[in-house]
């Protein structure tokens, strides 16, 4: 009897928490902070497809805030008081100054960024810059050696072992899809986070 009552609970725990997951996929928000990042703390979050949410950022006309129309109103924030916002599509962008920098490994420890830069229609592809940061408290820098030096100078192993294993800056955002880890959080975790 008390093995039937047990599995019920944990059949009921079950299905709560993928309630919870779920809704936390479905959902788009603000992080008005870093801290607020950090705890997975939506501010005017709602669910997707449910609630009457949207988030407009105002991009086209290039306005310095963003339009939130959450449940029956409609709040204006600026983009330099938030730390960013996530998407319904599970995406997190940080705003640096006027660029929506995408959040690509938001569980590592050097987070990594990656901002799209559209060119006009001359023929050429569009540029992809890669910036990182030493955590959500940290503000992010274009991801080269010189940023990285700055970044880390007291950890000088971590630098030449990155020197070691990459000539130019572009290949700094590899992805090693084996550990499904980025390399530079890869070879940090070996030499500054032993275990």
């Amino acid at each position: 009897m008390k093995t039937g009552r047990y599995y019920i609970i944990s059949i009921g725990f079950l299905l709560l928490l993928q309630q919870t997951v779920t809704a936390q996929k479905d959902s788009s928000g603000i992080f008005l902070t870093a801290n607020d990042f950090v705890q997975n703390r939506l501010l005017y979050s709602g669910s997707c497809k449910k609630d009457k949410h949207k988030i407009k950022l105002n991009d086209f006309f290039g306005k310095s805030y963003v339009t939130i129309k959450h449940r029956d109103s409609i709040y204006r924030v600026y983009k330099k008081q938030i730390f960013g916002y996530k998407w319904c599509d599970g995406n997190v962008y940080r705003f640096k100054n006027k660029k929506e920098l995408l959040l690509l490994n938001p569980a590592e420890p050097i987070l990594i960024y990656k901002h799209i830069i559209s060119k006009p229609p001359t023929g050429l592809t569009n540029v992809t810059n890669y910036y990182f940061s030493k955590g959500a408290f940290s503000m992010p820098l274009l991801l080269t050696f010189k940023n990285l030096n700055k970044e880390f100078s007291e950890n000088p192993l971590f630098i030449d072992s990155l020197k070691q294993m990459f000539t130019y800056n572009t290949q700094l955002a590899s992805y090693d899809s084996y550990r499904k880890v980025y390399v530079l959080n890869s070879v940090y975790k070996k030499i500054i986070i032993k275990p």
